[in-house]
């Protein structure tokens, strides 16, 4: 069986977590509850994965999820790795590292103040709009879309008048924290290149294998070599950032070279024959590849039957099954997912979970967890229209369902 809540829905915000699992979580708490984090926006401002001008972060927590109380955010930036003695590691871009106080003064310096707001969050980096040729000759993949009314409708991205967004960090950044994230000791992990023209990050869903081995995906677009094939041009490709000296320093391992389809956001799952299985989401079907080696080398990413250009999380359940679930967002707009019994090498049909919502970008990624009693809690955002709603940009809300394997294996998308 299968029961689908709502689990936070505030009106004139919209709340959702379309960047799962990029700045979300789930985890699951030393008492057992359960506590997720997504984010919230005044919906009647501009509120995008840019920039969201009157911003709030929500964290709740549940014994049961069907309870749900709020509670305060207990990490900053991205969900932090555990590894088994209780040391947090975690990855961070060096841009996002910025103070308010800083945030500010960046603005400022570069004439731009007047998109700062005391409760705004900038996600990307924003750049006055007059600097958009001369990223653009430099290689650099930069967003220039304006508001509306001059937006063009479903998936158009919202940014301030005068201002162009991109994200090129110049390095990430490793923390280590001994004493449960009181204190920090931070280091430089990875010198990104500069023919970097855009730098992705999965870093919420890293994962720490029984060795305490730390991978963490991302995926970059690169400025394509001279004489390379013109398929491959602007494409992105996905990198593991791999430790085995428990964050002190990372090897970046390629999972895939820039190739005709989109590879970027990655959920990895270990598998109990050992074995570490990457969901990768591009765009057109999810894509799979296998480590057998705790994340040195990689299969080549070969297609599942998910068609998919939207996020998506995976897990593995205690019957061994791989389960990955993802926002769905043409018509009829939810959450689907497949189901793997052989480690992610041959997958079942596309099953639909929730096809209750209209097609729309802003349908936000799952987030999956097991139960003690071995059923399946997933949470994520859908979408709803409303009297008053921009084009294109309907009210978003989070949604949760809770269900078992068995009905899993049930539903497909006959």
């Amino acid at each position: 069986m299968k029961q689908d809540l709502i689990l936070y829905d505030r009106p004139g915000w919209n709340s959702f977590t379309y960047n799962f699992p990029v700045s979300g979580g789930i985890r699951r708490e030393p008492d057992g509850a359960i506590t997720i984090r997504f984010d919230s926006a005044d919906a009647s401002c501009i509120n995008d994965d840019f920039y969201f001008e009157h911003y709030r972060q929500v964290a709740m927590r549940s014994r049961d999820c069907l309870a749900w109380e709020n509670v305060d955010p207990d990490w900053d930036h991205y969900m932090p790795m555990r590894l088994s003695d209780g040391t947090l590691v975690q990855l961070i871009e060096d841009t996002r590292l910025l103070t308010r106080k800083q945030q500010k003064a960046r603005l400022d310096a570069l004439g731009i103040g007047h998109v700062w707001r005391d409760d705004c969050e900038l996600t990307w980096q924003l750049w006055p709009e007059q600097m958009t040729d001369e990223f653009k000759q430099r290689g650099v993949r930069v967003w220039d879309r304006p508001i509306p009314p001059y937006g063009d409708g479903p998936g158009q991205r919202w940014l301030p008048e005068g201002v162009v967004a991109m994200n090129v960090p110049s390095s990430v950044i490793s923390r280590v924290s001994t004493d449960n994230g009181r204190n920090w000791h931070e280091h430089e992990a990875q010198r990104l290149d500069e023919r970097h023209q855009h730098f992705g990050t999965g870093f919420a869903s890293g994962l720490v294998l029984a060795d305490d081995t730390i991978l963490a995906p991302c995926y970059v677009i690169t400025q394509p070599e001279q004489g390379s094939a013109p398929a491959t041009h602007g494409r992105s490709h996905v990198h593991m950032m791999r430790s085995i000296d428990r964050g002190c320093s990372f090897e970046v391992v390629p999972i895939s070279e820039p190739q005709p389809v989109e590879l970027n956001e990655t959920s990895l799952v270990q598998h109990p024959s050992g074995s570490v299985v990457a969901l990768i989401r591009s765009g057109d079907w999810v894509h799979c590849s296998i480590s057998e080696d705790r994340g040195a080398t990689w299969s080549t990413p070969a297609p599942t039957p998910m068609t998919c250009n939207a996020p998506l999380h995976a897990i593995c359940l205690r019957s061994g099954a791989i389960f990955c679930a993802h926002a769905y967002r043409l018509e009829p707009g939810g959450m689907r997912g497949a189901l793997s019994d052989d480690g992610g090498r041959t997958w079942t049909e596309e099953m639909i979970i929730r096809d209750d919502a209209p097609a729309n970008d802003f349908i936000g990624g799952p987030g999956l967890i097991q139960l003690d009693d071995d059923r399946i809690f997933m949470f994520y955002s859908l979408v709803r229209n409303e009297p008053g709603d921009p084009a294109g940009r309907p009210h978003c809300y989070v949604a949760g369902s809770i269900f078992t394997e068995q009905w899993m294996r049930g539903s497909t998308k006959n």
